[in-house]
């Protein structure tokens, strides 16, 4: 008699269990994505714009191609880098792009080549918008979005 009324109990009561089972789902859910949505956030605040390849001779970079920008940001062929092109002309450590107050700087790091709209960099220059940045035989377009530090 004892295992007929656990059976009855339970068939009399299944939906409470089911309601119980769904909202932890939804819970465990819930607190994933909000884990999710901050640490987008965080990421996001500290997007300062990005590159679009705008020519390539070749290597993996094709035209079209696009790097976020962070706060601050090194270009080379190295796989350290942030923004990695690997194609010839470009060094390891090739340039930075970093943030300096409500500028965008760029710096040329070894001596490989890199041009600003078609003018060698030899020291940090500021970087605005609609700019051409080559490196090696790469050429990068400059967009960005207003940088508050």
């Amino acid at each position: 008699m004892e295992i007929y009324e656990a059976v009855a109990f339970a068939l009399r009561y299944w939906f409470i269990f089911v309601v119980i089972a769904i909202l932890v789902c939804v819970i465990i859910v819930s607190v994933a994505e909000y884990r999710d949505k901050k640490r987008i956030m965080y990421y996001a605040g500290t997007y300062i714009g990005y590159l679009e390849v705008v020519f390539s001779k070749g290597g993996d970079t094709q035209t079209g191609d696009r790097f976020t920008l962070a706060l601050e940001n090194e270009i080379g062929s190295s796989s350290q880098c942030n923004i990695v092109i690997k194609e010839e002309g470009v060094m390891k450590k090739h340039a930075k792009i970093y943030a300096q107050g409500k500028d965008v700087i760029l710096k040329a790091v070894d001596s490989g080549i890199t041009q600003l709209n078609g003018r060698p960099v030899k020291e940090e220059i500021s970087i605005r918008p609609g700019d051409i940045i080559l490196i090696g035989d790469t050429a990068l377009m400059v967009h960005l979005k207003e940088v508050n530090i």
